[in-house]
C-alpha cells in the first residue's frame, strides 16, 4: 500500500497538472498564500478554509510557492495512509476481526479514486482524515468506561467539527453524531456529562469558526458563504445534479480565482442591478431563488432528486475538476485497478446485513445515509461522494468473516447482487464522458503554463475536435498555436492558420482578439491589427494593457503617452511596463528590475520584440 501511494503520487509529480494544479487546487494555493501573507479580503471566507490555512504553514515555514503544490501532495499522501490504519481500527472495533479489517482497509488504502484525488492540492483527503478520527474516537468512546469514554466523545465532537471546516458537507456528519450522542449514549455513563462531552467541542470550534469571520468582516458565519450559491446551481431548473456547469461564458480569469463566485456575482448583478451587492444580500437571493423553485415546481425538484439518488448509486465517477476515467486511463498506477465503486457498493450492501446488530453498525449507517442525503441538495460528483468509500469499506470488510446463520449469508448476497446490478446500469454513461472536452483543455493550459507549447496545442485541438464549437476550447487553441509560435516551436508558415483560428475565437475572446491582432500584424494587414487593439485599449483589464503594448512596440502611441494618460485611469502592470521599458522609459525599467530577475527580463523582452519584428519581405509601415 505504502509503495502504490508513493508510487502514483511520484508519477503524478512529473505530470503537467501534477506541475500546474488547475482550478480548484490552484484557488486552494491561492487562498493558502493569501493566510500566510495576512492579505486577506474583507469579508467571510467564500470556501472552507482549514485546508488552505494548513497549506500555508509550510509556505510560512519557507516553502516557496511553486513547491507547495508538491507539499500539499506529500501531506495527502500521508493523510491517506493514516486514513487506511484509520480504517483498520473502526473496521476492527466492529468485526472484531483481523480479516475484516485488513480487507477493508486494502478496500480503501487502494482505492483509485481516493488516490485520484490525493494527487491535487484539495480538501478531501484532509477532511476524510478528520471523519476517521472522529468516527473512530467516539465509536471507542460510546463503548469506553465513563472517563475514557468522555474524553473520547470530546475528541471525537472536535474532529468532526473540523471535518465540517475542511469540507462543509461534513456538517450532515456531525448533526448525525449529535443524535447518536443523544441516543446511544450507554447507562454506564454519567448521561448529561457525556452529552455535554458529544457536543460541546463541536459548538467551541464551529464557534470559533464564527468568530474568525466577523473578526474578517463583522459578521458571525461559520460555513462559507459559496454554498449559497452551489444550492441554487445544484437545484435550479435544468441542473442535472452531477457536478457544477457554467451558465454564463467565463472566456478568462485570473490564476486561483473562483468560475462559480464570478459567475454568481455576474448574475446576481444582471438580476438585482439596483440592488446592494455584498456577500450577504447574495446569499440571501440565491437561498429564497432556490426555495421559490422548489415550491413552485416540486415534481420536477423531485425528479432531480431521482436522478441525483441514481447518480449516488451508479458507479461512474462524476466529473469534478477533472474526470476520472479521463485520467485513469492515462494512468499507469491506476488503469489496471479493478476496484470501483460498485464493487464497494455491493460488499458494504452485504456487510450491512451481516453485521446489522453489532454494536457501531447503526451508528455508522446513520452517519453514511446523513452523508448521502446532504448530497442530495448538492451534486454526485465524485469528490462529493468520496467520503463514503470508507466507510462502505469499512461496513464490507464483514464479508470476511464467518456467517452466523444461513439466512444472513443469502441476504447478503441478494442484496450485494442487486446493488451491483443497479449501480452498473449504463444510463447517462456516454452524457457523462462529455466533460473529456474539459480534461483536454486542463492539459492544454497545464502544457502552456509549463512551456510545452506543442503538446498544449495537441490537447486543445483534441478538446475541439469533440467539441468544434466550444468557447473555451478555440480560445485555447488560438492562445496556445500563438505561444508555439512565440516560443519558437511553430514557423512563420503556421500564421495562416493561427489567423483563421483566432479570427474564429475572436468574437467571444478578448485574449484572441489581442493575438489576431498581432497575427494580422506580422502578415502586413496594419491596419485590422490597429483597429483591433484599439479596441481593446478602450476595455478594461489586463488585455487593454496588452493590447496598448502592442501599439506601443509598433509606435502608433508615444512612450511618454502612455506614461502620462494611461496611468491616469489604469494601473501599468505587466507586458505594458515591459514594452515601456524597450521603448526607452527609465520609470518602467526600474519597476521592471525590481519585479523580475535579469535572465527573465532578458527572455521576455527578446520574445516582444520578436513578436512585433517584421519578418523579412514585409516593410515595417508603423502608420
Amino acid at each position: 500500500m505504502l509503495t502504490y501511494t508513493a508510487g502514483f503520487l511520484l508519477w503524478y509529480s512529473a505530470t503537467p497538472l501534477g506541475l500546474y494544479p488547475v482550478l480548484d487546487g490552484r484557488a486552494i494555493l491561492a487562498l493558502a498564500a493569501r493566510i500566510a501573507s495576512g492579505e486577506l479580503p474583507q469579508e467571510p471566507f467564500y470556501r472552507a478554509a482549514l485546508y488552505p490555512a494548513l497549506i500555508s504553514i509550510f509556505g510560512e515555514a519557507g516553502a516557496a510557492p511553486p513547491d507547495l503544490a508538491f507539499t500539499a501532495r506529500v501531506l495527502n499522501g500521508l493523510l491517506h495512509l493514516l486514513n487506511a490504519l484509520l480504517v483498520w481500527w473502526i473496521a476492527g472495533a466492529l468485526w472484531r476481526s483481523n480479516a475484516a479489517s485488513a480487507l477493508a482497509t486494502l478496500l480503501y488504502g487502494l482505492n483509485p479514486v481516493a488516490l485520484h484525488f490525493a494527487g491535487d492540492p484539495l480538501d478531501i483527503t484532509f477532511a476524510i482524515a478528520l471523519m476517521l478520527a472522529g468516527l473512530h474516537a467516539g465509536m471507542s468512546g460510546i463503548a469506553a468506561t465513563p472517563k475514557g469514554g468522555h474524553l473520547r466523545l470530546a475528541v471525537a465532537s472536535g474532529c468532526l467539527a473540523l471535518a465540517v471546516l475542511a469540507r462543509p458537507q461534513m456538517l450532515t456528519v456531525l448533526l448525525a453524531w449529535f443524535v447518536i450522542v443523544a441516543i446511544d449514549i450507554r447507562p454506564a455513563l454519567a448521561h448529561t456529562r457525556s452529552i455535554l462531552a458529544g457536543l460541546l467541542p463541536a459548538v467551541i470550534i464551529l464557534g470559533v469558526m464564527g468568530a474568525v469571520n466577523y473578526s474578517l468582516s463583522g459578521e458571525f458565519r461559520v460555513l462559507p458563504w459559496q454554498s449559497a450559491y452551489n444550492l441554487w446551481s445544484a437545484n435550479r431548473p435544468g441542473a442535472h445534479g452531477r457536478y457544477f456547469e457554467q451558465t454564463l461564458r467565463i472566456a478568462s480569469y485570473d490564476e486561483g480565482t473562483n468560475p462559480a463566485r464570478i459567475e454568481s456575482e455576474r448574475l446576481y448583478r444582471q438580476l438585482n442591478p439596483a440592488t446592494p451587492d455584498d456577500y450577504s444580500s447574495q446569499s440571501r437571493f440565491w437561498r429564497a431563488k432556490t426555495m421559490r423553485h422548489i415550491a413552485s415546481a416540486p415534481l420536477e425538484w423531485g425528479r432531480l432528486l431521482a436522478f441525483k439518488t441514481y447518480y449516488l448509486i451508479n458507479n461512474f465517477e462524476q466529473y469534478n475538476n477533472k474526470t476520472y476515467s479521463f485520467h485513469k486511463k492515462r494512468s499507469p498506477w491506476l488503469h489496471w485497478n479493478p476496484l470501483c465503486w460498485a464493487l464497494l457498493l455491493a460488499g458494504a450492501g452485504a456487510g450491512l446485513v451481516l453485521g446489522w446488530q453489532r454494536p457501531g453498525m447503526q451508528g455508522l449507517a446513520l452517519c453514511a445515509t446523513a452523508y448521502a442525503a446532504g448530497l442530495l441538495i448538492t451534486y454526485m460528483s465524485a469528490r462529493f461522494r468520496l467520503p463514503l468509500v470508507p466507510i462502505m469499506a469499512i461496513i464490507a470488510g464483514g464479508i470476511a468473516t464467518r456467517p452466523q446463520n444461513r439466512t444472513g449469508l443469502i441476504g447478503a448476497a441478494v442484496t450485494a447482487t442487486v446493488l451491483l446490478a443497479l449501480s452498473l446500469v449504463p444510463i447517462g454513461r456516454m452524457e457523462a464522458e462529455k466533460t473529456y472536452v474539459q480534461d483536454y483543455l486542463l492539459l492544454a493550459r497545464a502544457n502552456s503554463q509549463l512551456d510545452q507549447h506543442d503538446a498544449a496545442i495537441a490537447h486543445a485541438r483534441q478538446a475541439l475536435a469533440r467539441a468544434p464549437r466550444n468557447d473555451a476550447a478555440l480560445e485555447l487553441t488560438c492562445v496556445a498555436g500563438f505561444n508555439a509560435w512565440l516560443y519558437g516551436t511553430q514557423s512563420d508558415q503556421e500564421l495562416a492558420w493561427l489567423a483563421d483560428m483566432c479570427a474564429r475565437a475572436a468574437p467571444i475572446s478578448i485574449v484572441a482578439r489581442r493575438v489576431v491582432g498581432i497575427v494580422y500584424w506580422r502578415l502586413g494587414q496594419n491596419a485590422d491589427a490597429v483597429s483591433l487593439w484599439s479596441n481593446l485599449v478602450r476595455g478594461e483589464g489586463a488585455e487593454s494593457g496588452a493590447a496598448l503594448a502592442a501599439l506601443l512596440m509598433t509606435d502608433h502611441v508615444g512612450v511618454n503617452d502612455v506614461a502620462v494618460d494611461w496611468a491616469q485611469h489604469h494601473t501599468i502592470d505587466g507586458i505594458l511596463l515591459l514594452a515601456m521599458t524597450i521603448k526607452g522609459d527609465v520609470r518602467a525599467a526600474d519597476v521592471v528590475r525590481g519585479r523580475m530577475a535579469p535572465d527573465e527580463i532578458e527572455r521576455q523582452t527578446e520574445h516582444l520584440t520578436r513578436t512585433f519584428t517584421r519578418p523579412d519581405g514585409l516593410d515595417d509601415r508603423a502608420h
